[in-house]
């Protein structure tokens, strides 16, 4: 993945959007749309959530996870077979220092990393 030249700003809404390698499908059923709609809402977090002990193995629905506070807003999101689309909006950094990763650049490392670890499994 490419660095970014200019900075996200705290405040600003922003338009995300990743797909596979190649045009390649990453959404190949049902069950891959929930996965990611779960991990959109469990990956909105400074904690590191295991998905398999966390919500698995515990027998609850990931959207009941105390997940903490978010680090974006989610305005809207479109998952399309070999992509996806966010609308987010960048909420201000709580106790974070400026040599930390900003908030939209973790959700999305979180985000992509954890599903793209779900698909190799699967």
């Amino acid at each position: 993945m490419g660095m970014r030249n200019i900075p996200f700003v705290d405040g600003e809404f922003y338009h995300l959007y990743n797909r596979g390698n190649s045009k390649q499908i990453i959404f190949l059923d049902m069950e891959d749309y929930h996965r990611f709609a779960k991990l959109l809402y469990l990956c909105n977090s400074n904690h590191s959530i295991n998905f398999r002990n966390d919500i698995v193995s515990r027998h609850i629905d990931a959207f009941e996870f105390d997940r903490g506070e978010k680090l974006v807003s989610i305005g809207s999101w479109c998952l399309m077979p070999n992509h996806f689309h966010l609308y987010v909006y960048n909420l201000p950094k709580q106790g974070l220092g400026e040599s930390e990763i900003n908030n939209i650049t973790k959700f999305m490392l979180k985000l992509c990393t954890s599903y793209s670890k779900y698909l190799i499994k699967n």
